[in-house]
């Protein structure tokens, strides 16, 4: 069966969630890296202050006084260490730092400029070779599902691409996206541009902060809000950026193997849509003309739009939109953003169209007649909540609310119960819908929480921790169960709900 033009959206818009999310791990491993930029330049200023300051201040003579003999020779090792660290990476950094290095005679506030530069390049290149492997990671990953995607969809074109063993994406392909300057630059070199900035806006507080007798402290201070939670932002916003334009020049490089002649422009229905997205909603572009931030996404940092195969069959068919409320709703596929917002911000909605919630009014309450958890009607229920789980993206930040626990952490158990596929019978597929989780998740959403939902969450993490140390599902699901058995507690409680609804009647 042909896969519809919802599945293909959902895929593709769940597929950059999915790389941004990697390109968040990437970020958490570079805080590291972060902090030890930020503490190499401070204690190195800190020195200068413990040597030569009075009541907390540098004088300019002693701030611009030589280094010589040992000093000199220290500092020009601690240079050339440095050097030989980075090897190739930031140019206009190592330029700098080069030319530093070359001259005999450095005053106290140059050496501390090199050290400054030496630290913001060492970083520079452990974030460009890290971005990198990521991007090249998200593009493989994204090109590969892509095309196993149209294989399970029974598309021809694959299997002849199979038959000839061309399936493959070539290096030079994936080299030419890295190297691509599609906003100006590419991601290495919007990376360079951003810490040659940083090292000159540090190197020039610090001269500044020196000269002017200000304390050390206050220059501790200025610098963790230079190399703060406004260049880990900054930071984000390029990951993100990057990301998404590789997951769409992924889609791009299936598109042309394929022979696929239109793409079809797809903006995120809800109240963020930037106005150049809005406009482009629901055009369609012949593959060959697509140019990334003309009309090919990304279309500005942190842009959510993708791309989906054009297909001129979708008048009548539906697709899923968020309204002011975060919830998703079903309006026609053929619909652009002007006609969506219009319709459903604007204005009340058009008889004809469905603007009831996806899954037909589930999340309006939960289930409560329902006692039997391996009935027809629970079997029913738990798929329809299932896929509209997977849709929500109001419930991570309810249930954490309602909880206490962290948004990561229950963003990571909803991936692993509802999304992600796992290895079950030797297939891998996503696990069965379940109505007694189905109805923990409503009610950990709703705050209506029973103590078998938060024991569910328990469950799940450990298990979820045991798999990814090496356990089998199987084994990881009996630990867990021993530790925090949640179907135990279910049961009780859903025995527990009939007996009490038996005696009503």
């Amino acid at each position: 069966m042909v896969k519809s033009r919802d599945y293909w959206e959902r895929r593709s818009g769940m597929a950059l969630l999915d790389l941004e999310r990697d390109g968040d791990e990437i970020l958490k491993r570079l805080n590291l890296d972060y902090v030890a930029a930020r503490t190499g330049i401070i204690d190195e200023i800190s020195k200068l202050y413990g040597q030569y300051a009075r009541d907390n201040k540098i004088s300019q003579n002693k701030a611009l006084e030589l280094i010589k003999g040992r000093e000199y020779r220290t500092w020009r090792m601690s240079m050339e260490k440095y050097l030989e660290e980075i090897g190739n990476g930031n140019e206009a950094l190592l330029l700098e730092l080069n030319t530093l290095c070359m001259r005999r005679r450095i005053n106290r506030l140059e050496a501390i400029e090199g050290e400054i530069i030496a630290n913001i390049a060492k970083l520079s290149k452990v974030q460009s070779d890290m971005v990198k492997e990521h991007l090249i990671r998200s593009l493989e990953n994204s090109y590969y599902n892509s095309m196993y995607d149209h294989y399970k969809d029974k598309n021809n074109i694959v299997y002849e691409l199979m038959h000839n063993h061309n399936v493959k994406l070539s290096k030079t392909a994936v080299e030419k996206v890295l190297t691509l300057p599609w906003s100006g630059a590419n991601y290495s070199k919007n990376i360079w541009n951003r810490e040659y900035n940083v090292a000159s806006k540090v190197r020039r507080l610090v001269t500044r902060n020196i000269m002017e007798g200000k304390s050390i402290d206050r220059l501790t201070l200025e610098i963790t809000g230079v190399l703060g939670a406004d260049y880990k932002h900054a930071a984000k916003t390029l990951i993100h950026t990057e990301t998404a334009f590789v997951k769409s020049q992924a889609d791009l490089l299936v598109y042309e193997k394929l022979g696929q002649e239109e793409y079809e422009f797809s903006a995120t229905l809800d109240m963020k849509t930037s106005d150049v997205c809005r406009r482009l909603d629901g055009k369609h572009f012949p593959v060959e003309d697509a140019v990334p931030g003309v009309n090919y996404p990304p279309m500005h940092p942190r842009c959510r739009s993708i791309t989906i195969a054009y297909r001129p069959d979708k008048r009548g068919k539906t697709k899923a939109a968020r309204g002011e409320d975060g919830e998703r709703y079903k309006v026609p596929a053929d619909m652009t953003y002007q006609e969506w917002y219009d319709m459903y911000v604007e204005g009340n909605g058009e008889k004809g169209y469905n603007k009831s919630k996806i899954s037909g009014g589930i999340s309006g309450g939960i289930s409560g007649g329902i006692t039997n958890m391996n009935s027809e009607e629970a079997n029913t229920h738990a798929k329809l909540y299932y896929e509209e789980i997977r849709h929500q993206s109001t419930d991570v930040d309810r249930i954490s609310k309602n909880t206490g626990y962290r948004k990561e952490f229950i963003l990571e158990i909803k991936h692993y119960l509802f999304i992600d596929e796992h290895d079950l019978n030797g297939e891998k597929t996503r696990f069965q819908p379940d109505f007694a989780i189905a109805q923990s998740w409503q009610r950990l959403s709703q705050g209506k929480i029973q103590p078998h939902d938060i024991t569910l969450l328990k469950h799940e993490e450990l298990e979820r921790s045991l798999i990814l140390q090496g356990k089998t599902q199987d084994e990881a699901h009996k630990i867990a169960s021993r530790a925090y058995n949640y179907q135990k507690e279910a049961e009780r409680y859903y025995d527990l709900l009939e007996k009490s609804q038996k005696r009503k009647r």
